[in-house]
């Protein structure tokens, strides 16, 4: 199996490709169907709406087909979401989003499952080079499509992509694997039941914290950027993309530098200082109005976000063990339902300020809260183990 691979990170470059689609092609979809940052911010709420969804079935999927088909079944709701959104009216899009999303959830566990079950002896390499392969889809298609999208019908660029990821579809269910092992299900509540002490149900809920406030923080950074680039006129018509390469290229970057920079301090620390320099980069993008601070912001922004979710999961799974395997099936969607809900509060306050800036300030208020909550976890983690 471990010579088949390399068709995971394919899969995961595009996997980056349709998440972040939206993103580049919000302008167009505004324009033509007349949307307000409101209703705009609503389809970023449809499509991680369905990833939440699409990540709860995504464990029941693996039992039943394997994680390589049940990932490929994540992409086929990936191509049919996106094929369908070009051809669909204002109020129909919002359930292709949704089949979009419902995509997006199902396939990324089984692919990052896959990866780390072939390598178990270099997991947490695996798992980094996997989300750097995520980071090129995503800072490369946005500069292509917004490219593409003033050349071209935007119908015949998603329907390109969509062939793309049936094609994977067919890779990834080519060959039947292994069933890999799986923990018995269990119910969240008696999950939290058997936590045997206060310490360790709140590191569990700071957890928690973390990843809905990051995920969504992130989301929504990354899915309004080239909004807030065409509205501040900060590139020409034909390159807004490059914001949100500029903020995605800045992940990569700093996801392939974070396992340098843990040889030299600890992984909670890292978070903290992570969060830290985000709260800079959102604050020079927010302030500034010529091109090059914003995008200086936004990159800086990008390598402060890119070590938090992967160390924090790190950390989650280091002090737990093996029952962090049993929590994570609900712990985890709950960055979906961040990514539902942040965007979705900058377009509002965007709408009712009357300026997406403020939907931005609401991106730097988010991350002053990660700050807030590692604080708190190196707080108690310096009390002592969390699962004693």
């Amino acid at each position: 199996m471990r010579n088949k691979l390399w068709i995971g990170h394919l899969g995961f470059v595009l996997h980056g490709v349709a998440n972040t689609t939206l993103g580049p092609i919000l302008p167009v979809l505004s324009l033509r169907w007349a949307l307000d940052d409101v209703h705009a911010g609503q389809l970023f709420t449809a499509q991680f709406l369905g990833a939440v969804i699409g990540t709860v079935l995504s464990s029941r999927l693996m039992i039943w087909l394997g994680c390589r088909r049940a990932a490929a079944l994540g992409m086929l709701f990936l191509a049919t979401g996106l094929a369908t959104i070009g051809v669909s009216g204002p109020i129909a899009a919002k359930a292709c989003v949704f089949c979009l999303g419902l995509g997006i959830g199902v396939s990324v566990t089984p692919i990052n499952l896959w990866i780390t079950l072939a390598e178990p002896e270099r997991s947490a390499a695996a798992a980094n080079l996997l989300n750097a392969s995520w980071c090129i889809g995503a800072a490369t298609s946005a500069p292509i499509i917004t490219f593409l999208v003033l050349r071209t019908n935007l119908t015949h660029i998603l329907d390109v992509i969509s062939i793309l990821l049936l094609l994977m579809a067919a890779l990834l269910a080519a060959e039947r694997e292994p069933l890999p092992p799986f923990p018995a299900p269990v119910d969240p509540s008696e999950a939290i039941a058997k936590s045997r002490s206060a310490t360790r149900r709140l590191f569990i809920l700071l957890i928690s914290a973390m990843i809905f406030v990051y995920v969504g923080t992130e989301s929504g950074v990354g899915g309004w950027v080239t909004t807030y680039a065409n509205r501040l006129s900060l590139l020409p018509a034909g390159s807004m993309g490059f914001a949100q390469s500029t903020f995605f290229g800045a992940l990569l970057i700093g996801r392939v530098a974070a396992p340098f920079i843990l040889k030299r301090i600890k992984g909670s620390n890292l978070v903290l200082l992570s969060a830290g320099v985000s709260v800079v980069g959102m604050s020079l993008s927010v302030i500034a109005s010529q091109s090059a601070p914003v995008l200086a912001g936004l990159f800086i922004a990008g390598i402060g976000f890119a070590a938090i979710f992967p160390t924090t999961v790190a950390t989650f799974s280091d002090r737990l063990g093996a029952e962090s395997m049993r929590l994570a099936g609900w712990i985890f969607p709950l960055g979906y339902v961040g990514a539902a809900l942040v965007p979705f509060a900058m377009g509002a306050a965007s709408d009712k300020f009357h300026g997406l800036r403020f939907g931005m300030a609401v991106a730097l208020a988010c991350a002053l809260i990660l700050c807030a909550i590692q604080f708190e976890i190196i707080r108690l983690l310096r009390r002592g183990p969390a699962a004693s």
